[in-house]
């Protein structure tokens, strides 16, 4: 037997297939094809299930790799899908979908589908910058010299970027202020008094 099949006027297929090669097969068989197309009409000759994959609804899975859960998206052949919402992770920024759990090809929104497939959230992992508390000057240590770096920065005779300003902010007003050298004062002299001891 011949399966000759055209779809929009165009030759979409052309085989030979003998005319028991789907006897003894699952009873369960599914032919997928155009509606319209031999292939449809050889299933329902013959008893087979078939299914228009143009009409078909497919599922695209969101495995978002440790974020949180995106619901799936149905779509007929060949249509496309909205973005997704994006999933959070704690910790982390999303980077976008992807084709793979790590590399694959990042997809772009409204996605085409063809198949069922699942994409695969990826991830940069969120740097938190350290410091300690009191070393406004970022030496790693807290002394007078912190005190005198702050009371600097007050006067405008230097300036102090993102970490240093917190660092600074020692007793966690929200702003860098004197208090804050009387703090590392205060903590400096207790030090010192238990060492004495």
């Amino acid at each position: 037997m011949h399966i000759n099949y055209k779809y929009n006027n165009t030759k979409q297929c052309y085989t030979y297939i003998g005319s028991d090669v789907f006897s003894g097969c699952n009873p369960n068989l599914v032919i997928y094809g155009p509606s319209g197309s031999y292939a449809e009409t050889y299933a329902t000759k013959h008893g087979i299930g078939f299914v228009d994959y143009l009409s078909y609804a497919f599922v695209v899975n969101f495995n978002s790799n440790g974020g949180t859960a995106v619901a799936s998206q149905n779509a007929n052949y060949n249509t496309t899908i909205s973005t997704p919402t994006d999933p959070t992770r704690t910790g982390y920024t999303f980077d976008g979908w992807y084709t793979a759990a790590a590399g694959g090809t990042q997809v772009t929104f409204p996605y085409s589908v063809t198949t069922n497939t699942t994409l695969y959230a990826h991830w940069t992992a969120n740097f938190v910058t350290s410091y300690l508390l009191g070393d406004a000057n970022s030496n790693g240590i807290v002394s007078l010299k912190d005190a005198t770096a702050i009371q600097k920065y007050l006067a405008g005779l230097i300036t102090f970027n993102s970490t240093q300003k917190v660092a600074a902010d020692v007793d966690n007003s929200g702003s860098i202020n004197l208090k804050d050298v009387t703090v590392i004062q205060k903590y400096l002299a207790k030090m010192i008094m238990s060492l004495s001891k």
